[in-house]
């Protein structure tokens, strides 16, 4: 199989995983997948972090490693996809902060947002919940759509 039939193939699988996202929305997975891979990965930081190269890049590697047997494990490029992708999530959390801002409700815009982002949004005005809020959809939807698929 040439290599543009196998993207092409792999386009139209993360296509259904993304379809069937939207159509179904998130698994009721308890730990969901994603998640269990953050905690992981989290804690391993925290327990093993040093300021240096070398543990940086065993950090990597932890996370390169786990990924790579749970892509093995699944061998599906549309399950896979429909596990990690979660644009309905992203997009009904995206949602709720811009329902709140057309409100002019600020502290629950702030709130909301906090599902989004990883940083403080305590002080954050409209323009910077906005600009958050936009910012983090694009970054998960590369992350999790673009950079998976063509092997970035």
């Amino acid at each position: 199989m040439s290599a543009i039939s196998s993207a092409m193939g792999r386009s139209g699988a993360v296509g259904v995983g993304l379809a069937a996202d939207l159509v179904f929305g998130e698994l009721p997975l308890t730990p969901h997948p994603v998640a269990a891979f953050g905690s992981a990965m989290t804690t391993l930081e925290k327990r093993c972090y040093r300021d240096s190269r070398t543990a940086g890049t065993l950090f990597a590697l932890c996370g390169i490693v786990i990924s790579s047997v749970a892509g093995l494990l699944t061998r599906s490029t549309w399950l896979a996809t429909f596990v990690a992708a979660a644009p309905n999530g992203l997009f009904s959390a995206a949602r709720d902060v811009h329902i709140a801002l057309e409100n002019d409700d600020l502290p629950l815009a702030r709130t909301k947002l906090r599902s989004l982002v990883g940083r403080n949004t305590d002080d954050l005005d409209e323009e910077e919940i906005s600009r958050a809020a936009i910012e983090s959809v694009a970054e998960n939807m590369v992350d999790a759509v673009v950079a998976q698929h063509f092997g970035v």
